[in-house]
């Protein structure tokens, strides 16, 4: 994870946001000491030029003076209005234009935004660019709060959105404003807002200045690590490919190393050594033209890191002797990383004095260069447990804890596990118990696991397209070549068919000269038939045209029809595939649901296991009672994620677990036999829990109080359906009973309380009677609920199918 901090350290550039001085109307900041001189002026005579440029002057001074007052901002005010009105007096546009931009600018100081963005409909487009940014830089420092303030960042966001437009169409200021931009995106980052992130980096591409600013490769790394940050892996390898295939031959060192280390980093989120390798190898089997890029060694980390996870421990010495002959690490930052790996491996080869040293000379390193020592104080912390110093390792892990970056969960998440395991080596267990809670609650390998086989199907499908463009490329030379044959052969023909044209048209001519000579008359008889035929031929053209004009609107009427047909389908067959995706998703995040509840009550149950074994005689007893009841409710959770249906339970699938489970918990030895008679009757959740739990109280009760040591016996669960709507359940044994003055509706013992409670829950009868041993009848328990589910799962199916 730390890999992913030194690529952001690669790419993003801050900025320090201290005025607007930058735009001040006269190009520079005026000297304080000028303004006595400044105003002596104003009384002498001068033209209408130099008096406006003594008022634009003062106004400036007044305006950047430092620890501006509101006296000094009056000031301002005043020369910038008679700027303004001399300005219009020439009717000079320039004057006018600076007066109104410094008038806006003081305005600001008013704290009269509204008033400084009215102004804006009388400036020209420059102008307009300037104010602009100067209100958006003003609402970013306003943001640098603790917390940051959203609302400052949306309202600096609108300004710099209003004034991109500008921007491009005027091509002033284009670096400034990708700046703006990218500290939006920024802002967005640290509110955890990614769509707006995605946003504004994307929108940086809008400001290019047609010399190779700004960086598509760089842009599109920058937004593949912060999908890394947020853990989405799939948009992250999309942005990190996109870069790798922006790159070209004349791109620069600082982007190839922004590329590689994107991807670099995500492959090291993802656990993924092979292509971490690859892709900081990149860098790396050449590394002098990156030896100047920030944080060049934190790729050199990361890679030595990854040798270690393949098991490669023998290449990491040569590999970053070599790298230090090569480059050797000048800056803090780079010295920080050169030690944060050569105390990993030292520490890997159980040299731990030499790795100690190491690690704290690296703390030293990143306090120098202002990095977060969380990371390294982690990795100084596990030395010390593995070198069984567990006082060390706490005090270090607790002080990396509160080092690291907030994001790192990993990290973080790795670093609870370690303080855990140290705390409970000094005997601190209910601190450790806590730390590994949390280290647990971080670390969710599932979501990783699924989203690194998405980044593996983007890769290949990344693969396949660039085979397919190469084949597509070389289809189309082909074509060309057969295009260019073909295009020469009709040129062959039709010059062949224009000269056939021409004699033809020359033989008809001597024909018709002949005849003329021959006889006028048939001439003239020849020319009424044509006469004749031509007036035929309009009549039939008339019809023809019209008969073609009725079936051109019959065939667009039923092109129409047609098309609005399939568009119609198109948004049928959409909404039922949203419907059907949604109850996939549904049935999943149930799945999803009941495994980690049951994984929860697993976890309480072996902790009620680890604390029995500390536990006597009551207390033991108690205890090994709630494992049976959480086991009974763990068991239903396990049966529905498992099952492919989410909402109940097959009882003739789920009873003969739980008694297995009780019997050996109770070491039955055989002498108690247990018979089942048991329906297959599907429950909903609710109902299984509770009879679930009736069974575990009864038999539980049986097998401890029912029979002497020496005495064998049975116990009988029988589970049948009465009628379609109603069954009842009968646990009996053949033990010694209850005493006869036993009051079952009055009795105090817990067993029996929860039997009646949850029978009441079921809304169902029960009955306990002494018939050669002890009878439990639970009876009249109602299964409408189950059919209510599934009728609504059978009608949602008949709409999808529909």
């Amino acid at each position: 994870m730390r890999a992913i901090h030194v690529a952001l350290g690669l790419a993003v550039h801050f900025i320090v946001l201290v005025s607007y001085g930058q735009f001040i109307p006269g190009g520079m900041v005026i000297k304080q000491e000028r303004v006595p001189g400044l105003l002596n002026q104003l009384h002498n005579t001068l033209t209408n030029t130099q008096r406006a440029e003594v008022l634009l002057e003062l106004s400036s001074a007044y305006l950047y003076r430092q620890k501006t007052a509101k006296n000094d901002v009056d000031s301002g005010m005043l020369y910038a209005r008679q700027l303004t009105e001399l300005a219009y007096l020439m009717k000079s546009t320039h004057y006018q234009q600076q007066g109104l931009l410094l008038t806006a600018l003081l305005r600001m100081e008013y704290q009269d935004f509204a008033g400084a963005e009215k102004l804006l409909r009388g400036m020209n487009d420059t102008m307009q660019v300037k104010m602009l940014i100067c209100l958006s830089d003003h609402f970013y420092a306003k943001a640098n709060t603790s917390p940051l303030e959203r609302s400052h960042v949306d309202q600096a966001t609108r300004y710099a959105e209003m004034a991109l437009p500008l921007v491009t169409k005027t091509k002033v200021h284009i670096k400034r404003m990708a700046r703006v931009l990218e500290i939006a995106a920024d802002k967005y980052r640290l509110l955890h807002l990614m769509p707006q992130v995605e946003k504004y980096s994307l929108m940086v591409l809008q400001c290019r200045d047609g010399k190779g600013f700004p960086s598509t490769a760089v842009v599109y790394s920058i937004l593949s690590i912060q999908y890394t940050l947020e853990g989405n892996f799939f948009k992250a390898m999309e942005y990190g490919q996109t870069a790798e295939k922006s790159l070209t031959k004349s791109s620069t060192a600082d982007e190839v190393a922004n590329v590689y280390n994107s991807l670099g980093s995500l492959s090291a989120v993802q656990e993924r050594p092979e292509r971490v390798l690859y892709y900081y190898g990149k860098l790396l089997e050449n590394p002098m033209p990156y030896a100047k890029v920030p944080g060049f060694y934190g790729a050199v980390a990361t890679y030595s890191a990854n040798l270690q996870k393949l098991g490669r421990i023998d290449e990491v010495i040569p590999f970053l002797q070599k790298m230090q002959k090569m480059v050797p690490p000048a800056s803090d930052v780079n010295k920080y990383y050169a030690c944060l790996a050569w105390g990993r491996c030292y520490r890997e080869l159980k040299q731990f004095e030499q790795a100690e040293k190491y690690f704290k000379e690296g703390i030293k390193h990143a306090e120098a260069a202002r990095i977060a020592t969380g990371a390294i104080s982690y990795h100084l912390g596990i030395l010390y447990f593995e070198s069984d110093q567990p006082e060390k390792a706490v005090t270090t892990l607790q002080f990396a804890e509160t080092n690291m970056r907030a994001e790192n969960n990993p990290l973080i998440a790795q670093n609870y596990s370690y303080l855990s395991k140290a705390q409970a080596a000094v005997g601190k267990y209910e601190e450790a118990y806590r730390n590994l809670v949390k280290g647990k609650t971080l670390s969710d390998s599932s979501f990783t696991a699924s989203r690194a086989r998405l980044t593996d199907e983007l890769e290949t499908q990344y693969e396949v397209q660039k085979k397919e463009a190469d084949l597509r490329q070389k289809e189309q030379n082909i074509q060309a070549l057969h295009l260019d044959a073909a295009t020469l052969k009709q040129d062959a023909l039709l010059k062949d068919a224009a000269l056939k044209q021409a004699a033809l048209e020359q033989r008809q001519k001597d024909i018709e000269l002949q005849l003329r000579e021959k006889d006028v008359k048939g001439l003239k008889l020849d020319k009424e038939l044509r006469d004749n035929i031509i007036h035929q031929a309009e009549v039939r053209k008339h019809v023809t045209w019209l008969i073609m004009g009725l079936m051109g609107v019959i065939l667009a009427l039923l092109g129409w029809l047609f098309w609005s047909k399939i568009k119609s389908n198109k948004k049928i067959a959409g909404q039922n595939g949203q419907l059907q995706q949604l109850v996939a998703d549904k049935v999943w995040l149930l799945k999803e649901m009941h495994h980690r509840v049951k994984n929860n009550l697993q976890t309480i149950v072996s902790l009620l296991e680890l604390q029995s074994s500390h536990l006597q005689h009551d207390a033991l007893e108690a205890i090994q009672h709630s494992q049976s009841r959480i086991f009974a409710m763990s068991l239903i959770h396990q049966k529905l994620y498992q099952s492919d249906d989410t909402k109940t339970i097959d009882m003739a699938d789920y009873v003969p677990e739980l008694v297995c489970y009780l019997e050996q918990s109770f070491h039955s030895d055989q002498k108690i036999r247990i018979i089942l008679d048991i329906d297959h009757t599907a429950l909903i959740v609710n109902e299984a829990v509770c009879l679930g739990l009736v069974i575990n109280e009864a038999v539980t009760n049986a097998m401890k109080y029912a029979f002497t040591e020496d005495r064998t016996g049975e116990i009988s669960i029988r589970l049948k359906a009465i009628r379609t709507d109603e069954f009842e359940l009968v646990i009996a044994d053949n033990g010694r009973g209850l005493p006869n003055n036993f009051n079952f509706h009055q009795s105090n013992s817990i067993g029996f309380k929860l039997i009646r409670g949850l029978s009441d829950q079921l809304e169902a009868a029960i009955a306990i009677e002494n018939d050669n041993g002890l009878k439990i009848t639970v009876s009249k328990i109602p299964t409408l609920r189950v059919h209510k589910v599934k009728a609504m799962e059978k009608g949602l199916e008949q709409q999808l199918a529909g």
